[in-house]
């Protein structure tokens, strides 16, 4: 288990299967430094007749490579937020939400916030060795496998999704209208030199409202060097803003008129 950073994260090939992938992604953090090894995070152990329940609590941020477990059995989350991929591929998930983990299952899981998780498995024992002995396997050896790309799960889980479409929400809602012709010529001027922040102060955002396009920019290049989509994940948002913006368009100027400056007036986007 380890702090994920972007650039410590190690893509194993691409060729191999997933479960390989998997054991080959906790055999790289296991060595990588900072490592907390196995277990670090706090476990509470309760029983009941014929029942051991496990609950585990991991803080945002670290990526988590679960042990195999022999048997189905009920799981819960109590708390948090995560990003969970296994041989049936990527889920999100928040809490509550409860499944059944199947036999065989092994996951990556990557925390976007401070996550609970309980399992609750059938035992007749008290010692947990004995307990670990009969509920978790050491290998895949009689499963079956099935093809999931790792590097595409943590690419994505990494990027922050629900952040970049809470900023986009704020910069459709301090938009203000007009288009190139409302403009003051300073304004124009501004505009076509590609000085985006000088051109937004001269219409009257404020410090704040900048500060939060200045992030969105920042998070929707980020997302395009990871090879996502970022106006897929927020095309239902701005949808709305864009078919009114069309609807006030009188003079065909929506394309001269971008949120995005740049230094020629005909590659605005």
């Amino acid at each position: 288990m380890i702090e994920l950073k972007e650039k410590e994260v190690a893509v194993v090939p691409r060729d191999a299967d997933i479960r390989k992938k998997i054991l080959g992604v906790e055999a790289t953090i296991r060595n990588m430094p900072g490592s907390l090894g196995e277990d670090p995070f706090p476990l509470k152990h309760t029983f009941a007749d014929g029942m051991y329940v496990r609950e585990i609590s991991v803080p945002r941020g670290f990526l988590v490579v679960t042990k195999i477990h022999k048997l189905d059995h009920p799981c819960f989350v109590l708390k948090g937020d995560c990003s969970v991929l296994t041989e049936e591929g990527v889920k999100r998930i928040k809490a509550p939400y409860h499944m059944i983990t199947k036999a065989g299952t092994k996951r990556i899981v990557y925390v976007h916030e401070d996550t609970v998780w309980v399992t609750v498995h059938k035992t007749d024992h008290k010692d947990l060795e004995k307990i670990e002995e009969e509920i978790i396997a050491k290998t895949f050896d009689d499963l079956n496998i099935i093809d999931v790309e790792i590097q595409e799960f943590l690419t994505e889980v990494t990027f922050d999704i629900e952040k970049l479409r809470e900023l986009t929400k704020k910069v459709i809602l301090h938009e203000k209208h007009g288009f190139y012709s409302d403009w003051t010529k300073e304004q124009q001027e501004l505009y076509d030199s590609g000085k985006w922040e000088a051109f937004s102060r001269s219409r009257g955002y404020s410090k704040e409202e900048i500060s939060d396009f200045r992030l969105w920019i920042s998070m929707k290049e980020d997302a395009e060097k990871r090879g996502l989509k970022p106006l897929e994940m927020i095309k239902d948002l701005s949808l709305e803003a864009s078919l009114k913006n069309i609807q006030s368009d009188k003079k065909g100027e929506i394309l001269l008129s971008s949120h995005i400056p740049s230094n020629k007036k005909g590659d605005k986007l």
